[in-house]
């Protein structure tokens, strides 16, 4: 029996019903929780140590990790990923070891329904690719083989893209992100006394600065003072 792709159109993929979002609001939400803190301190390193420690602790791990400095201040910043059961005691422990926090934010996303979404477009893909794997089996010359084996490569491209975006959704909800910032303020003096300091090291600057010039030019210097002598000797000589 020959086989008419045109005459055996593959099931559509189906948005998800009520019942299945329903179904699922019996389980537990699919939260992707993403925290940002600021704070500053007076040991950074210290700081930095005791973090890692209790991110260590709770089986987390460090993601990014970058310093820098301004005009005032040098700052730290840290991506950290934990497992999301393990936030709150985080962050209460973080808290007993921070004075005060400049900035304190959790943004909380619920991405349940596109979970299941998700689910329902990779459920209907398989069930394509195997409508489809059945119509190969059933193929009677090369050119219906080549035209099921094209459908099917676009079938699974699409499957691995769903499969990758689920792998990501999954990841983001299992482990949750802990922006930190933590920073020292540079110390800047304005004092008078400061700026005298400032001036006489920069007088002392200059006079080295200038002893080492001579040093360097003494052949300059000796001519230049020899050609002054004989232009003073010729100048005395001259009759009034």
């Amino acid at each position: 029996m020959q086989v008419d792709l045109m005459r055996i159109p593959p099931p559509e993929p189906r948005e998800p019903s009520l019942e299945l979002i329903e179904n699922k609001k019996g389980e537990a939400r699919k939260l992707v929780k993403i925290s940002y803190l600021e704070f500053e301190t007076i040991d950074q390193q210290g700081t930095k140590k005791s973090i890692m420690k209790m991110v260590s602790t709770h089986r987390g791990y460090l993601a990014k990790d970058h310093e820098y400095k301004s005009n005032d201040r040098t700052s730290v910043d840290l991506e950290i990923r934990l497992p999301a059961a393990h936030l709150e005691q985080f962050m209460i422990e973080l808290s007993h070891n921070v004075d005060k926090f400049d900035t304190k934010n959790i943004s909380v996303n619920d991405v349940t329904e596109e979970y299941v979404d998700i689910e329902a477009r990779l459920k209907a893909k398989r069930e394509i690719e195997k409508t489809y794997s059945k119509l190969l089996s059933k193929a009677l010359n090369v050119t219906e083989i080549l035209n099921i084996e094209k459908e099917l490569g676009t079938i699974r491209t699409d499957i691995e893209s769903i499969e990758g975006r689920i792998r990501l959704l999954s990841n983001q909800v299992d482990y949750t992100t802990v922006n930190l910032r933590f920073y020292k303020k540079i110390v800047i003096p304005n004092s008078i006394l400061s700026r005298i300091g400032n001036a006489l090291k920069d007088g002392l600057d200059t006079l080295i600065w200038l002893c080492l010039a001579v040093i360097r030019y003494w052949p300059i210097v000796i001519l230049s003072l020899l050609f002054l002598g004989i232009f003073k000797k010729i100048g005395l000589r001259k009759p009034l």
